[in-house]
């Protein structure tokens, strides 16, 4: 009987490690980031306020992160003016991005800014546990969602139109 206790409350806090994270994620203030893509523009989370915002880790060795992309260029395409994705690669190397960007065919879909991981200075969203892992943030600039792993393109569709409606 101990020990079928002891193996319920083991599970049930192992479940409430996984859920509490997330529940938290779901309001919490995007941190105010500044980072410089490959062409070397500029992007702020303070100049993106009003346009829903999808910051991707990712890297080009990772088979869900590629198979992503295109829903990413997709969403970019159809709501360039209200949304913006940001790609933040932690591949070894910039040679590997950028041979990545040129030469693949998920590669060349890409037409969102990136931004090289090891560049950063500083990293606003730490660094990933888990590729990719997806960060949703708002209009108003909270996070509202949290995504490790692959998110199908029906499931991340419907969250930005969703994001995109709200004032």
């Amino acid at each position: 009987m101990k020990r079928r206790i002891f193996l319920i409350t083991l599970i049930a806090s192992l479940v409430s490690l996984f859920i509490m994270p997330t529940a938290y994620m779901q309001s919490r203030k995007a941190p105010n980031f500044s980072f410089a893509d490959l062409t070397g523009k500029q992007l702020s989370l303070g100049s993106l306020k009003g346009k829903v915002v999808l910051v991707d880790q990712w890297a080009t060795w990772c088979g869900p992160c590629k198979k992503e992309i295109p829903a990413f260029a997709e969403l970019q395409k159809k709501h360039a003016d209200k949304l913006v994705i940001i790609g933040i690669s932690y591949d070894d190397d910039q040679s590997t991005l950028d041979a990545f960007l040129r030469k693949d065919q998920v590669g060349q879909k890409i037409n969102y800014p990136i931004v090289f991981g090891s560049n950063l200075k500083q990293q606003p969203f730490g660094h990933p546990e888990a590729l990719p892992t997806l960060f949703v943030i708002d209009k108003k600039g909270t996070i509202r969602k949290e995504h490790v792993g692959f998110m199908p393109a029906e499931e991340l569709n419907s969250l930005v139109e969703k994001l995109l409606v709200e004032n």
